[in-house]
């Protein structure tokens, strides 16, 4: 069981739009026609008992289908190793996201995908984010979770956290957040970091890093992911 977890682990989801958190999604969609190409790399270090240790590299496509809606499509690729397990580095799945921005500050994402090693298994996961300004600061609170299944099984976990950032300048903001995965079975693991976060949006450019630092379950947790607008 441990070694189809390292198999199939890979999760976080981005919306498209400048981001100020690394985990945590944003709650600004792309305007009507809008295009934007993302890429993030992330890090889990030494999670659960067998200290997996994994590197994933997540590429998106989004474009405005609405003022609200978004459409993206995405691909991600993991190399993962842990104890008793060789490194391994292989194109994990791929599959479509509708993000829908249902108030100035609110979003809800739904997201569907394939499990490219495991063909017969399909991943259907949800979050809502909701983000809070005042002044120079911005919190923003994310919960979601997400359900797998094929014919050996399913799968459930939840996700979620918080965070909040101050502006430092015109195009950099400083602040850190809480992120947790939280799964409801054997087939995943349970983990939880805390760390700073960097954001810089420099047009129609932005860059975000975080550095989570292990609360439960793990050692560190970084992240970095950019992104460009059309």
């Amino acid at each position: 069981m441990r070694a189809l977890v390292i198999v199939v682990a890979l999760t976080g989801v981005a919306a498209a739009g400048p981001r100020h958190q690394g985990w945590l999604l944003g709650t600004d969609t792309l305007p009507d026609h809008g295009v934007e190409l993302e890429t993030r790399v992330s890090e889990r270090n030494d999670l659960g008992e067998d200290h997996l240790r994994e590197t994933a590299l997540w590429m998106g496509a989004a474009v405005g289908a609405s003022e609200r809606l978004e459409v993206a499509a995405i691909v991600e690729a993991t190399r993962a190793t842990a104890n008793g397990v060789a490194p391994s580095f292989t194109l994990a799945r791929y599959g479509g996201e509708l993000r829908y921005r249902a108030g100035d500050h609110v979003l809800v994402r739904v997201g569907l995908v394939r499990d490219v090693r495991i063909r017969d298994l399909v991943r259907v996961d949800a979050d809502v984010v909701a983000a809070l300004g005042a002044g120079r600061l911005e919190l923003v609170g994310q919960i979601g979770g997400l359900g797998e299944v094929n014919l050996g099984g399913t799968h459930a976990e939840l996700r979620g956290g918080i965070g909040a950032t101050a502006a430092a300048g015109d195009e950099l903001r400083l602040g850190g957040e809480l992120y947790g995965e939280l799964s409801l079975d054997s087939a995943g693991e349970r983990w939880l970091a805390l760390g700073p976060t960097l954001a810089w949006t420099h047009g129609r450019f932005w860059l975000v890093a975080t550095v989570g630092i292990g609360v439960a379950n793990i050692a560190t947790a970084p992240r970095v992911a950019w992104g460009v607008a059309f």
